[in-house]
């Protein structure tokens, strides 16, 4: 559990089909785009059997939160299971079985009575209590994406739940606005490549003048705005140039592009004092421009 544990951590992001899942495609359409995790309203063993076997590395997780609510471990293959903090009955058996049991808290109290024998939490956004319990870890549920980019940088929030029972009527809409909030995707700046050093000086004041902001200069290049990034000669990057994508957190942001067919040049990666990646390149280019994530 704890290589599931990480693989939720890594992404961010879970998707809780709220009514039973009817086939496939949804799941799949889900994980085209690079979330593994989904949180199923299901009993269903054989459901749970195939998605295993179409994409080995999903994890499932099975709500058990309405009342009485249980399901068969013994025929299950679940990496863990969601139980309402006021009837854990059934953890002991779950736990023994090799299934994660995570109990859905409401309140503080919810997670103080129960923390000295749980590690991770599902709550609710906007009750503070994942500040409060530093050395715990959280699951978010139901919270918009605002909510998401706010609260992103908080460490013990192990992923944000979202909800979409719509996956393929709605082109899987919910789940783009939720990754973008979760990376803080913008356009970080346009970079030209410059013919000479006279080149890259026109150009470079040219945009000093357009954007009304001071030219600096970086070892491989000026800029002219915080928009506008001029490259050396010996420097250029792409056909035309390139455009920088702006995002909170490269390595996870690699994953959802490489989960959407982009590919990345390692050779082009930087990393800060601390060796945490702050930019690098993708191998595609778009319409002759290159491509590279830059750490907020």
């Amino acid at each position: 559990m704890q290589n599931a544990y990480q693989t939720i951590n890594e992404e961010g992001l879970i998707v809780s089909f709220t009514s039973q899942a009817k086939d496939l495609r949804a799941i799949e359409a889900v994980n085209n785009l690079g979330i593994s995790t989904v949180i199923l309203n299901s009993n269903d063993s054989k459901l749970i059997n195939e998605i295993h076997q179409k994409n080995p590395d999903s994890v499932i997780g099975i709500s058990c939160l309405k009342h009485e609510e249980t399901f068969d471990y013994t025929n299950h293959h679940a990496d863990f299971v969601l139980l309402p903090c006021w009837d854990l009955t059934n953890a002991s058996a779950y736990l023994f079985n090799g299934i994660r049991v995570i109990p859905y808290c409401e309140t503080e109290n919810d997670v103080e009575r129960l923390k000295d024998n749980y590690s991770t939490f599902m709550i609710n956004f906007n009750t503070g209590i994942e500040q409060k319990y530093p050395n715990h870890f959280f699951i978010i549920n139901t919270v918009s994406d605002s909510d998401i980019k706010e609260t992103g940088y908080l460490t013990n929030v192990l992923a944000y739940v979202v909800h979409d029972n719509m996956c393929l009527m709605d082109n899987c809409r919910s789940i783009r606005r939720a990754i973008r909030a979760l990376l803080d995707v913008s356009l970080a700046h346009v970079g030209l490549n410059s013919e000479s050093e006279q080149d890259a000086d026109e150009m470079t004041t040219a945009f000093s003048k357009l954007f009304i902001q001071e030219r600096e200069e970086t070892f491989v290049s000026y800029f002219g705005s915080e928009y506008s990034e001029v490259m050396k000669p010996e420097n250029k990057r792409g056909i035309h140039g390139h455009i920088g994508v702006a995002v909170n957190n490269v390595p996870r942001a690699m994953h959802y592009y490489e989960a959407m067919g982009y590919h990345f040049n390692p050779d082009s990666v930087q990393v800060d004092e601390f060796g945490n990646m702050t930019l690098i390149y993708m191998i595609e280019q778009i319409g002759g421009f290159a491509l590279h994530l830059y750490r907020k």
